[in-house]
């Protein structure tokens, strides 16, 4: 399975709808390589230095960013871990911006 793009990504945490937040504090899946992701400082997220359009898959992307304790941001599903780079606080412009 190709796991590394954004529509498979959102294939694996889409079961997850409304407020339900998935339990990503209990995955501990193998980072994944040579994907580029970041959140700019406007909150805007892209995916290989292309903009994400789709506010819903961004939204779905939020449910899944987490903090790990050497200080880097990663998107986390149940079978795979995406480092992404952020340049300012994601958690606090996303609550202002939703």
């Amino acid at each position: 399975m190709n796991t590394t793009n954004p529509a498979s990504i959102l294939k694996q945490i889409s079961k997850y709808k409304g407020e339900n937040l998935p339990p990503v504090h209990l995955w501990n899946p193998p980072l994944c390589e040579n994907v580029e992701m970041r959140i700019d400082r406007e909150g805007r997220w892209f995916f290989m230095n292309s903009p994400i359009g789709r506010k819903r898959m961004v939204k779905l992307f939020s449910k899944v960013l987490r903090l790990d304790d050497d200080g880097e941001y990663y998107l986390v599903t149940p079978v795979e871990k995406i480092r992404i780079e952020v340049e300012e606080r994601p958690f606090f412009k996303f609550l202002i911006i939703n």
